[in-house]
Order: structure tokens, then C-alpha cells, then sequence
């Protein structure tokens, strides 16, 4: 294991921030330019497996084209040390969204209006470089005591394609159970509006506090995204207006024609329309 105080190239190791299947995320020092940085470091059982560092190396190759202060950049992919690495910008006491979402709608409505913004700015900004994201998911967004929002993980994006690919080829299935379009499960050719759909349940799960579709099963979640109407945000939240309701429904259509164009028009909407009619009551201490 990767331990404190221990180097990777110039970067000193000081705390773990993150610890999942295959890397642990890390505070680290970079000792020649005496800045802070995120190191997304393989898990030794990884280190040699081809894929994981495919996976990588294309997230580096998306990150270091990223400038945008909604999206967390990626500077450097080193695979020539015993543990492969990126050195990512590190955003400083962020939280992912799922982890706040746990904390419960209430405490958090506060800050939903900024974080739904936010984000919807960082996703729009990705989506403009000709990127499809493909796992959208609350995890995949970082939120600070600010309510600041930065776009994560790219390992699995996916340039957009153009009007003969979509028609005629297909997409490996990827990304997250909870949060993925209908043609995303069916493996169909995607674009963008896969990621809205995305965003869409993201959204309503920042509304309500759990996501539009669960299952006591792998095929019963996915054939809710594939059939069932999404559920009304405002069944789980009173406070919500009509129009923030209406603009999640339309996220959730499960015809991309039915979601809105693009993420610049999801982000105008956002812009437009109050999130709640009234702030829900903060819990009792």
C-alpha cells in the first residue's frame, strides 16, 4: 500500500483523501514547485493490469485538455514508477455529492441552487470540448464548504461522434447502474444527451435525496430506466417550484429527442427558474 510521508517522483504522499476498488486518491506536496496536487494512484493488485492503466492514460489524455474552473484539471500521467499516478488539481475540503446528499435534503437545500448550477456549468464546458462523459453520477461531482463544484473522472468519456457513427455503431456499455440513459444500457450510439439524462437523475437526487429508479435487483433498476416513468421530484420534496420539477421530468425522458438540446439549454433553464418556492426548514439541532 501506498503510505504517508512516502515520495512518487517529487510528490510527498500527506493525506489520503480517497480509497476505492482501484486507486487511492492523495493529498500530495510537489516539492519543487511547493504546490498541492491530487494523486489518483492504481491499488498494488492493479498495477500491471492493462486495462486499468489504459483507463488512465485516457483520463489523462481528457484532463490536460480541460480549463475551466468547473472542472477539476489533470497535469501529468506517470506510469514508470512501481505505482502509476495522475497529478490532478486538488480542490481543497471537497466533498463528493453522494456523501453530502447523505447528510439529507434539508440540510444541504441551502446550497443545492449553487451546486446544481455548478455543476451544470462544468458538464456544459465538457460537452463543448467535444467530450461525452458516459458516468455521470453524484460521486463524479466535488462540492466544497462553498457550495464550489468541480467535474470529475474521465476514464471512461468518450469524444462526441458524428452523424454517421451514431447512426451506424455502437457504444461499449459503461458507466453506473442508478444514473444511465436507456440507449447508454442498450449499448446504442451516444451523444451528449446521454449525460443529460445522467445529470437529470443526479438532480433529482440532490432534490429528493435518493435517485428516480431502484431496484431489489441489477435487471429490475435497468428495466425502470428502460420503461418506467420517471418519478415526480416533488412527490419526495413540497418545496420544489413547477418549473424546476418540469425541467428534471424533461432530463429524464427516455427518448434523447424528449430531453433538452444541449446542457447550455438545461443550464439556461437552471439560470432562469427558482429551484424552491420556499426554503424547506432547517432540521433542529
Amino acid at each position: 500500500m501506498t503510505q504517508q510521508g512516502k515520495y512518487l517522483g517529487q510528490y510527498r504522499l500527506l493525506n489520503l483523501v480517497g480509497n476505492g476498488r482501484h486507486c487511492q486518491v492523495w493529498e500530495a506536496m510537489h516539492d519543487g514547485r511547493n504546490e498541492r496536487y491530487a494523486l489518483k494512484v492504481l491499488h498494488p493488485d492493479y498495477r500491471n493490469d492493462g486495462e486499468q492503466l489504459s483507463l488512465m492514460k485516457h483520463e489523462f489524455a481528457v484532463g490536460k485538455e480541460m480549463d475551466h474552473p468547473r472542472v477539476v484539471r489533470i497535469f501529468e500521467f506517470d506510469s514508470s514508477r512501481i505505482a502509476p499516478f495522475l497529478a490532478m488539481e486538488f480542490f481543497a475540503s471537497a466533498t463528493n455529492l453522494k456523501k453530502l446528499i447523505a447528510q439529507g435534503v434539508d440540510v444541504i437545500a441551502r446550497q443545492v441552487p449553487k451546486i446544481i448550477e455548478q455543476a451544470a456549468e462544468g458538464l456544459a464546458y465538457f460537452h463543448q470540448q467535444g467530450w461525452i462523459h458516459r458516468d455521470i453520477k453524484p460521486n463524479n461531482f466535488l462540492a466544497n464548504p462553498s457550495a464550489d463544484v468541480k467535474l470529475i473522472d474521465y476514464a471512461i468519456a468518450e469524444r462526441r461522434r458524428g452523424l454517421l457513427s451514431r447512426l451506424f455503431g455502437k457504444s461499449k456499455i459503461q458507466g453506473t447502474r442508478s444514473y444511465m440513459s436507456p440507449e447508454q444500457i442498450r449499448g446504442q450510439p451516444l451523444d451528449h444527451r446521454t449525460d443529460i439524462y445522467s445529470f437529470g437523475c443526479v438532480t433529482f437526487e440532490l432534490l429528493a435525496g435518493r435517485p428516480p429508479f431502484t431496484g431489489n435487483s441489477e435487471n429490475e433498476l435497468l428495466n425502470k430506466h428502460l420503461r418506467s416513468p420517471a418519478p415526480s421530484a416533488e412527490t419526495y420534496n413540497k418545496y420544489l417550484t413547477y418549473e424546476c420539477v418540469q425541467l428534471v421530468k424533461s432530463m429524464l425522458a427516455k427518448k434523447p429527442d424528449d430531453r433538452p438540446a444541449s446542457m447550455d439549454e438545461v443550464l439556461d433553464h437552471i439560470r432562469a427558474y427558482r429551484v424552491y418556492r420556499s426554503m424547506p426548514a432547517a432540521p433542529k439541532a
